[in-house]
């Protein structure tokens, strides 16, 4: 009976790691798929602290100038863009988010073609906000924002929102 715990177990364990394992692959081929969409220099990087003031959200990154991450580079992860370098020192490096007041975005709706720019607003109901675009335009909830390109932080076609979140033009919610 007790042998029956134990490889009943040692079968859970097994079946753990491997499902740990089917993780870490998925996570490592969307990395390398980053990597193909985005011929330029990359640079894998963790975070290694987080900071929300009153001016927005920002990260401390693990890599810095002397692995090729400078101030202005963008910052991206398989799911989209996180923001851009701010300032680096040898080894580490801080990233303004897009929730940071001072990380505002070239992009384009990949539906209609919008050009415009995203910028988080705060206030009473902070929100991502799609600036410099005419409410005349075909922007709809579930529209996909990415990166256009213009401006040369950001390389183009990185996405930003979308889906269900709500993007506000000119201060009037679309969807």
């Amino acid at each position: 009976v007790v042998h029956d715990v134990h490889a009943r177990n040692g079968h859970e364990i097994e079946a753990d790691g491997m499902r740990a394992d089917r993780v870490e692959n998925v996570r490592l081929k969307r990395l390398l798929a980053l990597s193909d969409e985005n011929p330029s220099d990359l640079a894998a990087a963790r975070v290694i602290a987080r900071s929300l003031d009153r001016l927005g959200g920002s990260l401390t990154i693990d890599k810095g100038a002397q692995d090729g991450v400078a101030p202005s580079r963008a910052v991206i992860t398989p799911e989209g863009l996180v923001g851009r370098v701010e300032r680096a020192t040898a080894h580490q490096a801080r990233v303004l988010t897009l929730l940071h007041r001072d990380c505002a975005v070239a992009v384009r709706v990949e539906r209609s073609r919008v050009d415009g720019v995203l910028q988080w607003e705060f206030g009473d109901h902070p929100v991502l906000s799609l600036l410099y675009v005419s409410s005349q335009e075909d922007v709809k909830l579930g529209d996909w924002v990415v990166t256009s390109g213009l401006g040369g932080i950001f390389p183009a076609g990185v996405r930003v929102a979308g889906g269900e979140r709500c993007v506000h033009v000119h201060g009037q919610a679309r969807g």
